[in-house]
């Protein structure tokens, strides 16, 4: 990098830094001190609503604002997983559809041959159906059947 880039990436560096960290924080106090100031001048007579109003703001910067800082490295880590897990989900694209591929392969050769076997057992079935009417002689006549002789 040239001087020159190098002294413009600090003034970027520095002019972002006021900008979202410094400024905020200077709100932030102005914010406060207007509170507390607007509490103060408040009628005697409003001494509870004085209260009230320091009272929360104070709650809001001793134990909220802190709260929040507490919790940012969290909120980073969370940022940062969901990072990495879409650097996972793209780095598996392609095996994935490489098992896809060999899934959608299983699925037809399993259907073609289920429905060869089916074709078959249905032929066969067809051809021996002769036999299927003898071995019926066999087996115990049904109530209708039996009813049936009965009334002859």
């Amino acid at each position: 990098m040239t001087q020159q880039q190098i002294q413009s990436a600090k003034n970027h560096h520095r002019r972002d830094t006021l900008l979202w960290i410094v400024l905020p924080m200077a709100a932030l106090v102005l914010l406060i001190v207007a509170a507390v100031a607007i509490a103060i001048w408040v009628p005697r007579d409003l001494e509870g609503a004085q209260l009230r109003i320091i009272s929360d703001l104070m709650l809001m910067v001793i134990i909220l604002c802190p709260m929040l800082l507490c919790l940012l490295p969290l909120a980073i880590l969370m940022v940062v997983s969901v990072f990495g897990l879409n650097r996972v989900h793209d780095m598996l694209v392609q095996p994935l559809r490489k098992v896809s591929g060999y899934s959608l392969t299983a699925a037809d050769r399993t259907s073609s041959i289920t429905d060869r076997i089916n074709r078959q057992t249905i032929n066969t079935s067809a051809r021996l159906g002769f036999i299927y009417r003898f071995l019926g002689t066999f087996e115990d006549p049904t109530d209708k059947e039996e009813d049936g002789q009965h009334e002859q």
